[in-house]
C-alpha cells in the first residue's frame, strides 16, 4: 500500500509534468503496475490505511484521534524555512495544550520520526508560500540557428507558488550564462523570491561538503548579496527534491521548441521564449486551483522583494574592464553607425566566422567598443579571449622557443572570438611577424577576430616590414570583415583597393 504523499506525486508527475508510467515508477522506486493502479483510481489511500503505515502495532483510539493533525502539521512544515519547523516535543506540547492529548511524548516521537522519513523521501509540496521559493535547472534543446541545427542550453526558473515559468537560451552553461540568467529571470518575475532551490552545479558550488553546507563561488555569493535571496542546495543523491522543475524543463522543450524554431540569433530565440512564457502563463491553471497562472502571478508579485536600483553586472567578474555599448558616447563619433554596432552585437558575425577591425586614432574608443562587443558575445554564449597584440606576440615567441607552438595555437582555437588590441603601437621582430601571420592564418575561417589599430592599412607594411606577408595577412583578416573607421567616413574599401594602396605607398 502506497502512502498519501506518493499518491499525490504519481498524479502530479503524470497529469502535470507529463511523465510516462515507466518513468514515474523508476523515479519513485515502485512497480509500474502500482503506478497504473492508482492512475486508474481517483480514490486516494484512506486515513486508516495511512495510520497503519506507522507500524504493525495498533494505535490506541487516543493516538488515532490526533494522527491526521500530526500529518497536517508536518506537511505544512515542508512549506516553511527548515529552521522554523515543528520538533516532536513541539508537536506533543501543542497536542496536549490544544487537543487535550493524554498519552506520552515518546509515542509521539516515534510517530513523528516515521512520518518525517516518509515525507522527506517522496513529499513534493502542492502549495507554496507566495514569494518564497523558486527552483532552477538547466536543460538542453536543439534549434535551427542560421540554417544549421545547434544544441542550446536552457536556463529555467519558476516561481513555486504561481508556477510562472521563465526560460532563456545560451550556447553554453558556464558561469557567465548562469549569472546572467538570474538577472533576466528576476526582471521577468517582477521581483525576487526569498529562497532558490539549486542543484550542486559546479558553476555555483566549489566544494560539496556533508549535508547541505556548501562553499559557494564568490560570483554566486555576489549575486545572492545583490538580490538578497538565499540558496538551498539539493542533496547530491536526492533527485526528487527538484522533480517539479526537471519535469517542467521537458514541458518547455516539448511545447515551445517542437518543431525546432528557426532563428538567426540567440537574441531572436530568447525574444520568442520570453513571449512564449507570457502566453503560457495566460493559458495554464495553477494545479489544484481554478486560477490562471497569470492571475496567481499578479498576487505573488506583491510578496516578492523589489528589484534593486542597479542591475547586477553578470560579466563584471569575467573581465576586469567594464565597458559596454550603453556607456559609449556615440555622439562624439558621428561617423560611426550605431545601428551597425547594435546589429553586430547580436553575434551573427561569429556564426559566419567574420572579423571586425576598429581603425582610428588614439582616444576614439576602439578598445572600449571591442570589449563591449566581446561582453555581448559572452552574453550570447560565446567564448571570448582578450589580449594585446604585444602580449600575443610575446606568448607566440615563448611557445615557439619551448616547441609548444602547435598546442598554443590549438588552445586559442577553442575561443569563438579573439580580441587583439593595440595592433600597430609596438613594432615586432621578423620572427614575431612571421609567428603572428601564422597564428592568424591558422584561425582563418575557423573563428572570429576583433582587432583595434591606429594604423591605416597602407601603413601596415611599415609595421610588418614585409610586403608579401602584409598583403597575405590583409587578405585573411579583411575577407568577410566588418571594417569600422572611428575618425572619418565609413570605411568600406574592397581588398583589391587596399592592396593597391599598399603597393602605391611602397612605390613612393
Amino acid at each position: 500500500m502506497i502512502k498519501m504523499a506518493q499518491f499525490h506525486i504519481i498524479k502530479y508527475l503524470y497529469e502535470v509534468e507529463g511523465l510516462s508510467q515507466r518513468k514515474i515508477a523508476n523515479k519513485l522506486g515502485i512497480s509500474r503496475n502500482t503506478v497504473s493502479k492508482y492512475l486508474k483510481s481517483n480514490q486516494p489511500p484512506t486515513i486508516i490505511q495511512r495510520e497503519k503505515s506507522y507500524g504493525k502495532k495498533e494505535f490506541s483510539s487516543e493516538t488515532k484521534r490526533i494522527l491526521p493533525i500530526i500529518d497536517q502539521w508536518l506537511e505544512e512544515d515542508f512549506k516553511r524555512w527548515g529552521k522554523q519547523r515543528h520538533t516532536a516535543a513541539n508537536i506533543h506540547r501543542r497536542l496536549v495544550r490544544e487537543y487535550g492529548f493524554k498519552e506520552s511524548e515518546s509515542n509521539i516521537r516515534k510517530i513523528v520520526r516515521e512520518r518525517k522519513k516518509v515525507l522527506q523521501e517522496v513529499f513534493i509540496p502542492l502549495e507554496f508560500q507566495l514569494g518564497h521559493q523558486f527552483p532552477f535547472d538547466w536543460g538542453e534543446a536543439d534549434i535551427i540557428l542560421q540554417g544549421k541545427k545547434r544544441r542550446v542550453f536552457l536556463f529555467y526558473a519558476q516561481l513555486s507558488a504561481s508556477r510562472v515559468r521563465f526560460v532563456r537560451a545560451y550556447l553554453h552553461e558556464k558561469q557567465e550564462a548562469f549569472l546572467d540568467g538570474f538577472v533576466h529571470a528576476f526582471e521577468f518575475f517582477g521581483g525576487i523570491p526569498t529562497e532558490g532551490l539549486f542543484d550542486n552545479l559546479k558553476t555555483s558550488v566549489q566544494k560539496i561538503l556533508q549535508g547541505r553546507n556548501h562553499l559557494e563561488q564568490e560570483s554566486f555569493l555576489a549575486l545572492q548579496t545583490h538580490y538578497l535571496f538565499k540558496a538551498e542546495f539539493c542533496n547530491p543523491s536526492s533527485g526528487n527534491e527538484k522533480g517539479r522543475v526537471e519535469g517542467s524543463v521537458g514541458y518547455v522543450r516539448r511545447n515551445a521548441l517542437v518543431p525546432e524554431p528557426e532563428v538567426q540569433s540567440i537574441e531572436e530565440l530568447n525574444e520568442y521564449l520570453f513571449h512564449w512564457c507570457l502566453e503560457d502563463a495566460k493559458e495554464r491553471k495553477v494545479p489544484h486551483s481554478n486560477e490562471l497562472v497569470v492571475e496567481m502571478w499578479e498576487k505573488e508579485k506583491e510578496y516578492l522583494h523589489p528589484l534593486p536600483e542597479q542591475r547586477f553586472e553578470a560579466c563584471r567578474l569575467v573581465s576586469p574592464i567594464n565597458k559596454t555599448l550603453e556607456t559609449y558616447d556615440f555622439s562624439l563619433m558621428p561617423s560611426l553607425n550605431k545601428n551597425r554596432l547594435m546589429k553586430l552585437a547580436k553575434g551573427e558575425f561569429v556564426e559566419r566566422k567574420e572579423n571586425i577591425i576598429f581603425l582610428g586614432n588614439s582616444g576614439t574608443g576602439k578598445t572600449h567598443l571591442a570589449i563591449a562587443l566581446g561582453m555581448e558575445m559572452i552574453l550570447n554564449g560565446y567564448k571570448v579571449k582578450f589580449t594585446t597584440a604585444y602580449e600575443l606576440v610575446e606568448q607566440l615567441l615563448i611557445s615557439n622557443d619551448e616547441h609548444k607552438l602547435g598546442a598554443f595555437e590549438n588552445k586559442w582555437l577553442k575561443y569563438d572570438v579573439i580580441i587583439v588590441d593595440e595592433l600597430g603601437y609596438v613594432p615586432f621582430s621578423k620572427i614575431g611577424v612571421e609567428l603572428l601571420f601564422q597564428f592568424f592564418s591558422n584561425r582563418y575561417e575557423r573563428g572570429s577576430v576583433m582587432i583595434t589599430t591606429n594604423l591605416e592599412f597602407s601603413e601596415w607594411t611599415n609595421l610588418f616590414g614585409n610586403e608579401k606577408i602584409t598583403t597575405a595577412l590583409l587578405d585573411r583578416l579583411t575577407h568577410k570583415a566588418h571594417i569600422l573607421l572611428l575618425n572619418g567616413e565609413p570605411y568600406r574599401l574592397e581588398l583589391d583597393t587596399l592592396i593597391f594602396q599598399i603597393l602605391s605607398h611602397k612605390a613612393v
